[in-house]
């Protein structure tokens, strides 16, 4: 059986991954913006 303090530090864990990949996502866009206002392709 899990302790309340294993729950929590998995809930911690969790929410540092989406914020991670929210991070992530936002990055990736703000590439996408930018190349289309210079007209290069990132990769």
């Amino acid at each position: 059986m899990m302790s309340l303090f294993d729950e929590e530090q998995i809930m911690k864990s969790f929410i540092r991954s989406e914020r991670y990949e929210a991070v992530q996502e936002s990055a990736s866009k703000l590439d996408s913006i930018a190349s289309l206002r210079t007209g290069i392709a990132i990769q």
